[in-house]
Formats: structure tokens, sequence, C-alpha cells
């Protein structure tokens, strides 16, 4: 199984380093630059944002799948249910505090 996650990850990250090695050479200009898609234009931040997003969806596919396929044995990939409170901090990092109705202030 181990040679099986390897190779994905090689492949996964193959598939993203063109992504990832045009943006770095963008300059702020670019970013503010036409580009055409499917015969409507966009910004070049729009079709990154775009492709983003598509990529998202693409990875949720993914994880939707691997969570199916593993059964009992799923960890999961982000905040467990029931533990929201452990993570719920402002933007800031500042844990925000409980009251005694159980809503939350920061």
């Amino acid at each position: 199984m181990k040679h099986i996650a390897g190779n994905m990850r090689s492949r996964w990250e193959a598939a993203w380093a063109p992504m990832l090695q045009t943006i770095g050479a963008l300059g702020a200009d670019d970013l503010l630059a036409e580009v055409m898609i499917r015969d409507e234009a966009h910004s070049v931040m729009q079709a990154i944002n775009r492709q983003v997003t598509h990529y998202a969806y693409h990875v949720g596919q993914i994880v939707h799948a691997a969570r199916g396929l593993s059964g009992d044995s799923w960890t999961t990939l982000s905040i467990p249910r029931g533990q929201s409170e452990t993570f719920d901090v402002s933007k800031d990092g500042t844990p925000y505090l409980a009251d005694t109705d159980g809503s939350t202030e920061s």
C-alpha cells in the first residue's frame, strides 16, 4: 500500500508543479491582465480563482471517495465532530469566550 501512496503523491505533486510555477512567476501587473476562458474575458486573478475552485471540487471528490472506501478506519482531515470549541478562535488567534448561555463572544 505504501508504494501506491508514494506513487499517488508524486503524481499529485507533478500535476500541481506547473500551476504553482506559473503563479510564482506572475508579477502584480500580470494579475490584472485579461485572459479568455470559453470566450469570456477574465482577469488573471479571476482565472486563478476559477481554477483553484475547480481543483478544490476535485479534491472534495477524492476525499469523499477515500472516506467511503476507508469505512470505520477514516481519520478526519480537519476538526473532528464535536470538537469545534477547541479550535474556535478569532482571526488573530485569540480564543472566543463561551457565555453562560452557550453563545460565543470575542
